[in-house]
């Protein structure tokens, strides 16, 4: 149905750690970062609105260009957004790797200050009294229409939905089926931290796994 874009690793940036840029369009550019015990990273992307997805639990200090220091608690799958020149470094307090996809909205003006009215909006926004996300839960941030997705196996949405361009993280590794597809042979394979580009149309993915499939989507 579509392929995923993958190009070469990105020149090493603070302390030997990475941003590997693992695709790229006119909307966004995303990186891949695993950052270890006590590992530091430039974020070069503040000056864009950006969404961190994280794919395993961690601890991290992000510091904007103040100085300021915010600690933030990442579950696996969960998704923060900063808005642009807010972030500056990111440095990892945990014992093990920060493993995550950071996305660079690259045109200005599609998303907007955040919102603290839901409890998803609240997480996702870095709102006070945040609670952990549900397996299902979208928030609107300007035009961008954040996501999460937990599939059982075997468990599919129950209708065909007409998406937007739409970007997908997978947060686990995946095999999924999209039933809106006129070739019933299409599937969509990835592991943790690949993503792949859905064209604007009619979806309705279906998980083909033996174990949930655990992913994120970002929506233009």
């Amino acid at each position: 149905m579509v392929a995923l874009i993958w190009v070469g690793t990105a020149q090493a940036q603070s302390q030997n750690t990475r941003f590997d840029p693992i695709f790229e369009n006119r909307e966004v550019s995303v990186f891949a970062l695993d950052l270890p015990p006590d590992g530091h990273a430039s974020i070069f992307q503040n000056t864009h609105d950006i969404f961190w997805i994280a794919l395993a639990a961690a601890h991290v200090t992000v510091i904007d260009a103040d100085g300021n220091k915010t600690a933030v608690a990442f579950a696996m799958g969960d998704t923060r957004f900063f808005p642009s020149f807010t972030t500056r470094s990111i440095s990892n307090d945990a014992a093990d790797s920060f493993r995550a996809v950071l996305v660079e909205i690259k045109l200005r003006g599609l998303a907007s200050a955040c919102d603290c009215d839901s409890g998803a909006q609240r997480s996702v926004c870095g709102c006070p009294r945040a609670a952990p996300l549900p397996p299902m839960w979208a928030v609107g941030i300007g035009q961008i229409v954040a996501g999460g997705t937990t599939l059982a196996p075997g468990e599919s949405f129950r209708s065909i939905g007409e998406r937007a361009d739409t970007l997908l993280v997978a947060v686990s590794h995946l095999t999924l089926a999209d039933d809106a597809q006129p070739s019933s042979s299409v599937t969509i394979e990835l592991r943790a931290g690949n993503v792949l580009w859905l064209p604007a149309g009619p979806h309705k993915l279906r998980n083909l796994g033996a174990t949930p499939a655990r992913y994120v989507t970002l929506e233009f």
